[in-house]
């Protein structure tokens, strides 16, 4: 999707997720591939920074935002960090119902 690599996001589930700059989205779309719709970009930075581990980053204490090449340049604010400290809750919240549903769902079948 993108012309080239791009150090704030991981390359392997193994390395660390970091918190984005605010407005990186504009720094990230101008790498996006001629081939590529600005749509999907959209969708997938949501997801991504929807995503528990995402979230997860952005809750600890001290976290540090990062620019595109993956440098700190500001602190997550007590808001944002509170903010997504609560959203993933809620993602862990709503992964714990999923498993007890097909739990309770493959108890019924059996």
């Amino acid at each position: 999707m993108l012309n080239e690599a791009t150090a704030v996001l991981p390359s392997d589930e193994e390395e660390t997720v970091l918190p984005f700059r605010i407005g990186i989205d504009t720094d990230i779309e101008k790498r996006l591939r001629l081939d590529a719709g600005l749509s999907d970009l959209r969708k997938a930075l949501r997801r991504y920074t929807h995503s528990a581990a995402y979230l997860y980053a952005t809750a600890q204490p001290e976290a540090l935002r990062h620019d595109i090449v993956g440098k700190p340049c500001e602190p997550v604010s007590e808001d944002d960090r509170l903010n997504a400290r609560q959203s993933f809750l809620l993602v862990q919240e709503r992964r714990k119902q999923r498993r007890q549903q097909r739990q309770s769902e493959n108890s019924a079948q059996n």
